[in-house]
C-alpha cells in the first residue's frame, strides 16, 4: 500500500515529501538550459579512494573549480547534472532562495551544521560522506567556493 496516501486517507501527516523533478529542482534553482548545457560538460569522475588514516582532516575554504567528482563507487550518475536529478532529499532545495544567499551559507554555514566532507587527491576534491546536496547544488549554480573538511588519501 502507498503509505503517503494511506496517510491522506487517514487525515495524518505522514512526514513524507515526494521527490522533485529534475525540472522542478531547475526550476527552483533558477538553472536555464544554458547553464544546464554547460553543468552537463563540468569534470565529473566517479572514484573509489580509500582514506588516509595518518592525516588528520582539515577545514578549509575550497575552490569549486576543483571540485571533480565523488568518492563513491556505487554512485551511477555520469555527470553533475544526473548527481542532481539523484539527489533524494527535497528539503536542501525548496530551501534555496537565491544565488547569493546560498553562496553565503556554503562559505559561513550556521553553527551546528556540518561541513561537507571531501577528499583531496592530487590537488582534485571529490564528494565523501555530508554534504552532497549542498556541494552538488552549489557546483551546478557555479558557485566559486565552499567551507569543507578535507580528507586526504592514502598514497
Amino acid at each position: 500500500m502507498d503509505f503517503e496516501k494511506f496517510a491522506a486517507q487517514q487525515g495524518l501527516a505522514s512526514g513524507f515529501t515526494p521527490p522533485l523533478t529534475l525540472d522542478e529542482k531547475l526550476n527552483i534553482l533558477g538553472i536555464d538550459n544554458i547553464r544546464g548545457d554547460k553543468v552537463k560538460l563540468l569534470p565529473f569522475n566517479v572514484v573509489d579512494l580509500e582514506l588516509s588514516e595518518c592525516k588528520c582532516p582539515r577545514e578549509m575554504d575550497i575552490d569549486l573549480e576543483l571540485l571533480c567528482g565523488i568518492n563513491r563507487n556505487y554512485e551511477k550518475s555520469t555527470n553533475w547534472m544526473e548527481l542532481l536529478d539523484n539527489l533524494h532529499r527535497p528539503i536542501t532545495i525548496e530551501q534555496f532562495k537565491c544565488v547569493p544567499s546560498f553562496e553565503s551559507f556554503m562559505r559561513t554555514p550556521p553553527a551546528g551544521l556540518d561541513l561537507p566532507i571531501v577528499i583531496e587527491r592530487e590537488g582534485y576534491y571529490y564528494i565523501d560522506g555530508g554534504g552532497k546536496h549542498r556541494l552538488t547544488i552549489a557546483k551546478c549554480l557555479g558557485i566559486k567556493s565552499a567551507k569543507v573538511i578535507i580528507k586526504e588519501v592514502k598514497t
